[in-house]
């Protein structure tokens, strides 16, 4: 298996997320936004409309979905010990459409931050670029942002965001997950939070000026619990 992903990206750690919970053997390729797209198409096969990660390739197939990646790793568990991620899919389905909702709306102001903020537009250039140069490339940063609101316009306001988070903590009322037990549901809502604030690991914000742009206090200081929450479903089951 190739999993071709955005190493920040929630959309990428979902269906990472799901992979490392199955056991799969999988080599992760880091993709660097606009760059990497023509490689991205010759990969897919998809030369014409939009290309995104997180791919997933394996045997002649190919997953361009963080949902359809995770139903397929879930399908492929080495370790059995280890219980489904999907005990309802169509519930898991209904989560994720939140939960990509509420992911679309904090991306869209965090990059609008972004574009306004010099140190996090040398935190998100591609690795290869040696930190001393960084100052000398915002400008790609920048046209890497800009491109990010043109293919992934919002009109909705962080309100939508917050009836979403309410809706999880209806859901979660004083249980550990929003099922009887662990699922891929609580992966996606966890996930859905990082644009409140981003979790410590080694698969979220790429340095502090990033953070804080993916923070929205607001939001956090009235959902601190389900912060909380989130940190748990990490130390628990990642």
């Amino acid at each position: 298996m190739i999993f071709i992903a955005l190493d920040y990206s929630p959309w990428s750690d979902k269906a990472r997320w799901a992979l490392d919970h199955s056991g799969a053997d999988y080599v992760n390729k880091t993709y660097v936004s606009m760059v990497g797209e023509p490689w991205l198409r010759f990969k897919t096969n998809q030369y014409k409309g939009a290309v995104s990660v997180p791919v997933l390739l394996d045997a002649g197939k190919v997953f361009s979905d963080s949902f359809d990646i995770a139903i397929y790793a879930d399908s492929k568990r080495i370790h059995q010990q280890r219980q489904t991620l999907f005990p309802n899919t169509a519930i898991a389905r209904k989560w994720n459409e939140l939960s990509e909702k509420a992911l679309t709306i904090g991306r869209y102001h965090c990059v609008v931050k972004q574009l306004d903020n010099t140190q996090a537009q040398q935190e998100i250039l591609p690795s290869f670029i040696p930190d001393a140069a960084k100052p000398y490339f915002t400008w790609l940063a920048r046209d890497g942002l800009k491109y990010h609101l043109k293919k992934y316009p919002v009109k909705e306001e962080l309100a939508a965001y917050r009836a979403i988070l309410l809706k999880l903590r209806e859901a979660l009322g004083n249980k550990g997950y929003i099922l009887d037990a662990f699922s891929y549901c609580d992966i996606v809502m966890a996930l859905a939070l990082q644009y409140v604030k981003p979790v410590e690991h080694k698969y979220s914000a790429p340095g502090p000026a990033v953070a804080d742009c993916w923070t929205h206090r607001e939001l956090l200081e009235e959902f601190s619990d389900l912060i909380e929450w989130r940190d748990w479903i990490y130390q628990q089951h990642r």
